[in-house]
C-alpha cells in the first residue's frame, strides 16, 4: 500500500511479508549491461546445458600466464585477483527465504595474457560457467574460484564471463571486527555487510577495492516482499506467478564490498528529490512512522557536505534500517547505508544519532567516492569521515574538539585486527583538523574538492594524499600531516 504522510513531499510505500510464504523464482532475467553483449555473441555459440559446464577444454599448449590469486593487498593477501579489469557485474539474484539462485554475467577485460584466471567465491554450488558462450572449466579452493576459458584471453580483449550458481550463504568470520560478514537471512528477509571481504559469500567478485565496476540489480523476491540494492530503481516487473523483479542500476564505479541488497518485510520511504539526487529508505513496517522524520534530517547535512566537499557523487542516497544485531551501528554500503534499528531506538539522543548518519553520509564521498588504494590506507575513509561528523556537530553549536582523545597511535603500520580501531577514526579526524588549522578553512576545502574530483571513482592511498596537500598547501604543511600519521606519540591540535 502507499500513503500519503503529514510531512510535504515524504511518502513510504508498504509491503508486509508473510510468514508462510515461499515461492519458486525465476533467475533468468538480466540487465541491459552485460545482456548486449551476450546477444552480440549468441551467433558465433550456442549456450551450453548445464550438465556440459565443467567440460575441459580441448588440450593445448599454454600460450599465457595463469593470473594471480591475489591483488596484493599487504592486510588481505587473499583479497582480489589479477591479470583483468573487471567492467561490470550483472546479477540476477532470485531469493527464495534462505537460498538464492543467481546468474551473474561480468564483463571484464583482460590486462594480461591469460590462460586461466581467478575470482573470490566463497560456498555455493557453481552449476554452469561459460567465457564468451563457451563452456569453462573451474577449480575451487577456499575463497577461490579458478576458471579456465579454453583459449587464450589477450591483453585489452573483453569477455563475458557467465556463471550460474545457487544456495545458502553463510557470513564469514570477520579478522578487522566484531560481526561476521556476507549475506545475512533473518525472518523478515536479508541484507548484506561486506567489508573487507564479505562481497564472495554471494557473488563472485575480483574483491577488492582497487577493481570498481559498475553494477545491474535483478532482484526477484515474492510480490510481497520489497528488494533494493545500490543505485538507482529502473524497474519492477510483475512476473505472474507470485513474484516480482526489482531492477536496480549502480552507474557509478562501486567496491565490491560496498555492494548492497535488501529484501523482504520493509517499508520505502520515498523523498522529494535533492537536485536531481533520488532519495529512498528502507525501514522496517511497524516503526516507518516514527523513523521517516528521523532519516530526513540528513538533508541538511547533504546540503552542507555538497557546498565544503564538492557535489554529492551518485545518483541515489538513502539508509536501510534491518532489525538484526549488526555488531555496530552502521555500515556506508554506496547510497544505502545499513543501520541497525537499535540504533534509532527512542532511548539514543538525537544529537548522537544524527552524528553517526552525517558520519556514514560522509563516506559517500570518502570511502565510496574515493576508495583506498590497500586497506592499510583506511583512516582515508574513516578519519575523513570522522571529520564530516564533527564538522556536523559545529554546526550545532558544540566544539567537538574541545578535550584531548588520549595518545592514540599512528595511521599507518596497522594490522587486520586494527583496522577499525579509534585511533583510525579519532586520530585521522583529528589529523584532518590539523591540517585545517593551519592552512585555514579556503584552502582545506579546496583540498577536499580536489581529492574528490581527482581521485572520485578511483582509488587513492595515503601517499597521493600527502602529494596533494604539499602541491595546494605546500611543504610544512605536507610535514604536519606526516607528523600526525607517524609519530608514535600523538600530536596536540594548533589553536584556532
Amino acid at each position: 500500500m502507499r500513503f500519503s504522510r503529514s510531512l510535504a513531499g515524504l511518502a513510504i510505500v508498504g509491503s508486509i511479508l508473510t510468514a508462510s510464504c515461499s515461492s519458486t523464482v525465476d533467475p533468468s532475467t538480466t540487465g541491459d549491461l552485460a545482456s548486449e553483449i551476450v546477444e552480440a555473441r549468441s551467433t558465433t555459440t550456442e549456450v551450453a546445458d548445464s550438465s556440459s559446464s565443467t567440460a575441459a577444454p580441448a588440450d593445448r599448449e599454454p600460450q599465457g600466464s595463469i593470473g594471480s590469486d591475489t591483488i596484493g593487498d599487504p592486510l588481505f593477501p587473499g583479497l582480489g585477483n589479477g591479470g583483468y579489469d573487471v567492467q561490470s557485474y550483472d546479477l540476477a539474484i532470485a531469493v527464495d527465504g534462505p537460498t538464492i539462485t543467481v546468474r551473474a554475467l561480468i564483463s571484464i577485460d583482460a590486462t594480461e595474457q591469460l590462460e586461466r584466471f581467478n575470482l573470490d567465491l566463497i560456498g555455493l554450488d557453481v552449476t554452469r560457467v561459460e567465457v564468451d558462450g563457451r563452456s569453462a572449466r573451474i577449480k575451487r579452493t577456499g575463497r577461490e574460484l579458478e576458471i579456465d576459458p579454453g583459449r587464450t584471453l589477450y591483453p585489452g580483449e573483453n569477455f563475458l564471463l557467465d556463471i550460474e550458481y545457487s544456495g545458502d550463504p553463510m557470513p564469514i568470520d570477520d579478522p578487522a571486527g566484531p560481526a561476521a560478514l556476507g549475506w545475512y537471512t533473518e525472518p523478515f528477509g536479508t541484507f548484506v555487510i561486506s567489508e573487507p571481504s564479505g562481497a564472495a559469500t554471494w557473488f563472485p567478485a575480483n574483491d577488492h577495492p582497487q577493481d570498481k565496476a559498475r553494477f545491474r540489480f535483478a532482484i526477484t523476491v515474492p510480490s510481497d516482499q520489497v528488494a533494493v540494492a545500490a543505485g538507482i530503481l529502473e524497474a519492477t516487473d510483475d512476473n505472474g506467478d507470485g513474484t516480482t523483479t526489482w531492477h536496480w542500476y549502480m552507474r557509478d564505479p562501486m567496491a565490491t564490498y560496498l555492494a548492497s541488497v535488501v529484501t523482504g518485510d520493509f517499508a520505502m520511504i520515498e523523498e522529494d528529490p535533492i537536485g536531481t539526487i533520488d532519495v529512498r529508505h528502507v525501514v522496517p513496517i511497524a516503526d516507518a512512522e516514527r523513523l521517516a522524520p528521523i532519516v530526513a534530517r540528513q538533508r541538511p547535512m547533504l546540503e552542507l557536505f555538497q557546498d565544503r566537499f564538492g557535489p554529492y557523487p551518485f545518483d541515489s542516497h538513502g539508509v536501510a534500517v534491518v532489525d538484526a544485531d549488526l555488531g555496530f551501528a552502521a555500515l556506508e554500503n554506496q547510497t544505502l547505508s545499513i543501520y541497525d534499528a537499535e540504533f534509532f531506538s527512542p532511548l539514543t539522543p538525537d544529537s548522537f544519532t544524527d552524528r553517526v548518519m552525517a558520519h556514514e553520509l560522509a563516506h559517500q564521498w570518502f570511502g565510496n567516492a574515493v576508495s583506498v588504494e590497500t586497506w592499510g590506507d583506511i583512516w582515508l575513509n574513516e578519519g575523513f569521515a570522522t571529520w564530516g561528523e564533527y564538522y556536523w556537530v559545529e554546526q550545532t553549536g558544540v566544539d567537538p574538539w574541545v578535550g584531548p582523545p588520549g595518545n592514540l597511535g599512528p595511521l599507518v603500520g596497522l594490522a587486520a585486527p586494527n583496522l577499525f580501531d579509534q585511533n583510525v577514526y579519532v586520530r585521522g579526524g583529528f589529523t584532518l583538523e590539523a591540517l585545517r588549522r593551519t592552512v585555514g578553512d579556503e584552502a582545506f576545502f579546496a583540498l577536499l574538492q580536489t581529492w574528490v574530483e581527482r581521485h572520485s571513482g578511483g582509488v587513492a592511498s595515503t601517499q597521493d594524499f600527502l602529494d596533494l596537500v604539499g602541491e595546494i598547501a605546500g611543504a610544512d604543511a605536507q610535514a604536519l600531516v606526516n607528523t600526525w600519521l607517524t609519530d608514535p606519540q600523538m600530536p596536540q591540535l594548533p589553536p584556532r
